[in-house]
């Protein structure tokens, strides 16, 4: 049986994934919710362990900062999590957004091959 999220998670089409910036890395966005994300990452997280300020770029050029910490590395995501959250109306904009540019149907998951970046 499956543990439900305590927070909902967009998972970004290949075209319109936000972009994340810590120093001076970039990185990918997969997916997102108010508390962490998982990032496109080939390899490992550049020595980024301890907490840092990140910003978070979307499509339609809104920004939000905030610091987050690497949580672990998995194949070739990183998971991350936000120490102060993305605030809620950002999230659920960028979820509007998505829905009136993609059908449901695209938005549930995406195959392995369009979670590279």
């Amino acid at each position: 049986m499956s543990q439900p999220r305590s927070h909902f998670r967009i998972r970004f089409p290949h075209a319109d994934r936000p972009r994340l910036y810590v120093g001076a890395a970039e990185y990918a966005v997969l997916n997102l919710s108010e508390s962490g994300a998982s990032l496109a990452a080939a390899g490992a997280a550049s020595g980024w362990r301890s907490v840092a300020s990140v910003r978070v770029v979307f499509r339609d050029g809104a920004e939000c900062q905030t610091t987050a910490s690497v949580l672990r590395c998995e194949a070739e995501e990183l998971i991350i999590q936000f120490e102060k959250w993305i605030p809620l109306p950002v999230i659920v904009a960028e979820q509007r957004r998505l829905l009136q540019r993609y059908p449901k149907e695209t938005l549930r998951d995406t195959s392995p091959e369009e979670r590279k970046d």
